[in-house]
């Protein structure tokens, strides 16, 4: 299954994906993806981000079914535009399947933040969200805090 298949791209990511870092990661958080046609997904994500490249950041993901079963995981990787709260994304799914597509973030949610880690910083504080595409399928993705 791909995620391009199950409408969802991952909540917000870019050029190049990359295996996982052995490390801890340095922010993480749940995130829920609703594509246009009322398909949801819902998970977890971790990222790493480097203080030299703050508009760039590396990750994991994954993706639940309604009773907990993970359907999907994989790495991302983002990239920011500069100045403005939009990227691109790419996704590997374990097992094989690549997705990749474009991200937004809503400029009310996200006041405050400066770069790309910013904006992953609220999203493990407060709810942010945005709209993302993959290909013809488009939706809208949330950060949520952890309860």
């Amino acid at each position: 299954m791909t995620l391009a298949r199950v409408g969802l791209g991952l909540v917000v990511m870019a050029a190049l994906v990359a295996p996982a870092r052995a490390e801890a990661p340095d922010l993480e958080g749940r995130w829920i993806a609703k594509a246009a046609d009322g398909r949801v997904l819902a998970g977890w994500w971790s990222a790493t981000v480097d203080p030299k490249t703050p508009d760039v950041a590396l990750g994991t993901w994954k993706a639940y079914d309604t009773a907990g079963h993970v359907v999907s995981e994989g790495t991302w990787s983002a990239r920011k535009a500069a100045k403005q709260w939009r990227g691109a994304w790419a996704a590997r799914v374990l097992g094989g399947g690549d997705a990749n597509g474009t991200w937004t973030a809503d400029d009310a949610t996200v006041a405050g933040a400066k770069t790309f880690a910013d904006m992953l910083m609220l999203g493990t504080k407060r709810e942010i969200g945005g709209t993302w595409r993959a290909g013809h399928t488009r939706g809208r993705w949330w950060f949520k805090p952890r309860p």
